[in-house]
């Protein structure tokens, strides 16, 4: 009765189907808990990175306790969703119209 091996990603060493961790090496095999693994290793780099100055903009204007400030970001929020909204009409449109 043959058994599922797995490859080591790292060292190469064929390890039994049932080992999450390389025999040789310790490097995570287990396909489900490799791609866990490198989602929250990216979630990490992302939290890690730092803010672009858009951002910070648009946060501070978000947390501001001015009401004309929270008044005026809503405002310019609703335009550029109404923009959006227009715009992707018009790309459906177009998508549309040769079909």
């Amino acid at each position: 009765m043959s058994s599922v091996q797995r490859k080591c990603w790292s060292c190469g060493t064929w390890n039994p189907g049932e080992n999450a961790n390389c025999s040789a090496c310790g490097a995570l095999i287990d396909p489900v808990m490799r791609l866990a693994d490198d989602a929250a290793q990216r979630e990490k780099k992302r939290m890690l990175a730092p803010r672009s100055h858009l951002d910070r903009f648009i946060e501070k204007f978000k947390k501001s306790r001015n009401p004309f400030v929270k008044v005026a970001f809503a405002i310019l929020s609703a335009i550029w969703f109404v923009y959006w909204v227009f715009l992707s009409f018009i790309l459906w449109l177009i998508a549309a119209g040769p079909g």
